[in-house]
Protein backbone atom coordinates (compact mmCIF):
# COMPACT_ATOMS: atom_id res chain seq x y z
CA UNK A 1 0.00 0.00 0.00
CA UNK A 2 1.61 3.32 -0.91
CA UNK A 3 1.64 6.64 0.99
CA UNK A 4 -1.29 7.78 -0.88
CA UNK A 5 -3.42 5.00 -0.84
CA UNK A 6 -3.36 5.25 2.94
CA UNK A 7 -4.07 8.96 3.11
CA UNK A 8 -7.15 8.29 1.01
CA UNK A 9 -7.81 5.31 3.61
CA UNK A 10 -7.73 7.84 6.22
CA UNK A 11 -9.60 10.29 4.62
CA UNK A 12 -12.43 8.21 4.45
CA UNK A 13 -12.30 6.98 7.77
CA UNK A 14 -12.53 10.59 8.67
CA UNK A 15 -15.30 11.51 6.76
CA UNK A 16 -17.26 8.60 7.80
CA UNK A 17 -16.77 9.86 11.46
CA UNK A 18 -17.89 13.38 10.61
CA UNK A 19 -21.06 12.37 8.29
CA UNK A 20 -21.68 9.55 11.40
CA UNK A 21 -21.69 12.46 13.94
CA UNK A 22 -24.03 14.43 11.68
CA UNK A 23 -26.58 12.19 11.31
CA UNK A 24 -26.40 11.46 15.25
CA UNK A 25 -26.74 15.28 15.95
CA UNK A 26 -29.62 15.24 13.32
CA UNK A 27 -31.76 12.48 15.13
CA UNK A 28 -31.10 13.70 18.27
CA UNK A 29 -32.79 17.23 17.17
CA UNK A 30 -35.74 15.47 15.68
CA UNK A 31 -36.75 13.31 18.91
CA UNK A 32 -36.64 17.08 20.22
CA UNK A 33 -38.78 18.19 17.99
CA UNK A 34 -40.87 14.76 18.09
CA UNK A 35 -40.75 14.76 21.89
CA UNK A 36 -42.14 18.45 22.20
CA UNK A 37 -44.98 17.79 19.99
CA UNK A 38 -46.61 15.06 21.96
CA UNK A 39 -50.53 15.69 22.35
CA UNK A 40 -50.51 15.59 26.00
CA UNK A 41 -54.18 16.67 26.30
CA UNK A 42 -55.33 13.75 23.46
CA UNK A 43 -53.74 11.57 25.53
CA UNK A 44 -55.14 12.80 28.36
CA UNK A 45 -58.81 12.51 26.86
CA UNK A 46 -58.44 9.20 25.93
CA UNK A 47 -56.58 8.07 28.87
CA UNK A 48 -58.85 9.24 31.48
CA UNK A 49 -62.36 7.29 30.27
CA UNK A 50 -59.95 3.89 30.06
CA UNK A 51 -58.62 4.26 33.63
CA UNK A 52 -61.94 5.16 35.42
CA UNK A 53 -63.70 1.89 33.08
CA UNK A 54 -60.76 0.22 34.35
CA UNK A 55 -60.84 0.72 37.99
CA UNK A 56 -64.82 1.83 38.39
CA UNK A 57 -65.70 2.09 41.81
CA UNK A 58 -62.58 2.10 43.56
CA UNK A 59 -60.87 5.14 41.85
CA UNK A 60 -61.05 8.16 43.74
CA UNK A 61 -59.04 10.76 42.03
CA UNK A 62 -56.53 11.08 39.40
CA UNK A 63 -53.84 13.55 39.69
CA UNK A 64 -51.54 14.48 36.93
CA UNK A 65 -47.78 15.16 38.53
CA UNK A 66 -44.26 16.28 37.51
CA UNK A 67 -41.14 13.92 37.32
CA UNK A 68 -38.02 14.03 35.53
CA UNK A 69 -38.93 9.96 34.78
CA UNK A 70 -42.10 10.72 32.09
CA UNK A 71 -43.59 13.43 30.13
CA UNK A 72 -47.06 12.45 31.70
CA UNK A 73 -46.71 10.85 34.96
CA UNK A 74 -50.96 10.13 36.53
CA UNK A 75 -51.69 8.79 40.17
CA UNK A 76 -53.85 6.63 40.29
CA UNK A 77 -55.82 7.60 43.56
CA UNK A 78 -57.44 4.30 45.32
CA UNK A 79 -59.98 3.60 47.40
CA UNK A 80 -59.74 1.74 51.04
CA UNK A 81 -61.23 -1.30 49.92
CA UNK A 82 -59.07 -1.50 46.96
CA UNK A 83 -57.16 -4.63 48.02
CA UNK A 84 -54.74 -7.07 46.35
CA UNK A 85 -57.20 -9.30 45.31
CA UNK A 86 -58.50 -6.30 43.39
CA UNK A 87 -55.20 -5.20 42.10
CA UNK A 88 -53.86 -8.13 40.39
CA UNK A 89 -56.11 -8.23 37.37
CA UNK A 90 -56.14 -4.59 36.92
CA UNK A 91 -52.38 -4.06 36.98
CA UNK A 92 -51.51 -6.22 34.10
CA UNK A 93 -54.69 -4.14 31.66
CA UNK A 94 -53.08 -0.39 32.92
CA UNK A 95 -49.49 -1.74 32.52
CA UNK A 96 -51.20 -2.35 28.89
CA UNK A 97 -52.87 0.55 28.94
CA UNK A 98 -49.10 2.57 29.41
CA UNK A 99 -47.40 0.16 26.71
CA UNK A 100 -49.67 1.43 24.40
CA UNK A 101 -49.18 5.16 24.68
CA UNK A 102 -45.60 4.50 25.33
CA UNK A 103 -45.20 2.58 22.16
CA UNK A 104 -47.14 5.44 20.12
CA UNK A 105 -45.49 7.99 21.77
CA UNK A 106 -42.08 6.96 23.31
CA UNK A 107 -40.94 5.20 25.89
CA UNK A 108 -40.89 7.74 28.40
CA UNK A 109 -44.39 9.33 27.52
CA UNK A 110 -45.93 8.20 30.09
CA UNK A 111 -46.24 6.64 33.80
CA UNK A 112 -49.06 5.49 35.50
CA UNK A 113 -48.72 4.84 39.44
CA UNK A 114 -51.29 3.86 42.39
CA UNK A 115 -51.74 4.94 45.41
CA UNK A 116 -54.42 5.00 48.57
CA UNK A 117 -56.50 8.03 48.39
CA UNK A 118 -56.28 8.31 52.15
CA UNK A 119 -52.83 9.39 52.66
CA UNK A 120 -52.86 12.17 49.86
CA UNK A 121 -56.14 13.48 51.40
CA UNK A 122 -54.17 13.46 54.83
CA UNK A 123 -52.03 16.34 54.91
CA UNK A 124 -50.42 15.45 58.36
CA UNK A 125 -49.36 12.28 56.49
CA UNK A 126 -46.05 12.93 54.63
CA UNK A 127 -43.52 11.49 52.29
CA UNK A 128 -41.65 12.52 49.33
CA UNK A 129 -44.77 10.43 47.36
CA UNK A 130 -47.44 12.15 48.51
CA UNK A 131 -45.94 15.64 48.90
CA UNK A 132 -45.31 14.84 44.80
CA UNK A 133 -49.07 14.08 43.91
CA UNK A 134 -50.68 16.83 46.28
CA UNK A 135 -48.66 19.33 44.01
CA UNK A 136 -49.79 17.54 41.20
CA UNK A 137 -52.87 18.72 39.61
CA UNK A 138 -56.21 16.75 39.94
CA UNK A 139 -57.68 15.77 36.53
CA UNK A 140 -60.87 13.99 37.81
CA UNK A 141 -62.30 13.49 41.28
CA UNK A 142 -64.97 10.84 41.85
CA UNK A 143 -68.40 12.93 42.51
CA UNK A 144 -68.96 13.61 46.15
CA UNK A 145 -72.04 12.06 46.44
CA UNK A 146 -70.06 8.60 44.85
CA UNK A 147 -67.66 9.15 47.82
Amino acid sequence: MTDKEKDYNVADIMELIKISNEFIERNRKVYKRLAAGIPTQEILDALIPELISLYGNYVMQIVQYKTSLSRITLAILTSSDYSADVHTPIYRQRQDIAEKYNDLYGADTLIIVEYRYEPVRNSKVHSSVTDMIRKGNVIWEKEEDDK
